[in-house]
């Protein structure tokens, strides 16, 4: 979700918008996601072996480092779109969240549009971590498509912002 953060009366603290996500709701995402991805899964004889490339609660701690990595690269397309972004990537336990400078003329409908990219960009980056961990190529290879999609689309959202930005200046 993006909330704006008004600004203050110095002129060094100017308004921003925040995109965060609750790290917990994420992985409830790919862990869902990712059973939802393997339920078929059977060996030859039949027997089911979706659970052994889910990700359940006892791969939190893999979930974690996967998360950093694909935050990291998530900010890198902020950065390199929006204006703001200096020293405002936060990961912590609890939330994943991106900062820039607001902009008046940005529209809400766009911000809601990049904050659901954003989303998307970190389940899918997951995912293609996830499988990458598991050794499984087929995943991962369909996990990797739609990360590099997701980040495309993001990239085309931000690019929104970058015109509001542009025109109102």
């Amino acid at each position: 979700m993006f909330s704006k953060i008004t600004a203050s009366t110095d002129p060094i603290s100017p308004a921003k918008v925040k995109f965060s996500h609750a790290v917990s709701s994420l992985f409830d995402s790919v862990s869902l996601r990712s059973t939802y991805m393997t339920k078929n899964m059977a060996t030859q004889a039949g027997e089911n072996i979706g659970d052994e490339y889910a990700m359940s609660e006892d791969e939190r701690d893999a979930f974690t480092l996967s998360l950093d990595v694909v935050a990291s690269d998530i900010f890198e397309i902020f950065l390199k779109q929006t204006s703001g972004v200096n020293d405002a990537y936060v990961a912590s336990a609890e939330e994943v969240s991106i900062t820039i400078f607001d902009n008046n003329a940005y529209n809400q409908n766009v911000l809601t549009l990049v904050d659901q990219a954003m989303r998307e960009c970190i389940v899918n980056g997951c995912l293609k971590e996830w499988f990458a961990v598991c050794s499984h190529a087929d995943l991962f290879k369909l996990s990797n498509e739609r990360y590099f999609m997701s980040k495309e689309l993001l990239k085309r959202r931000l690019f929104q912002l970058k015109k509001k930005r542009a025109f109102a200046s």
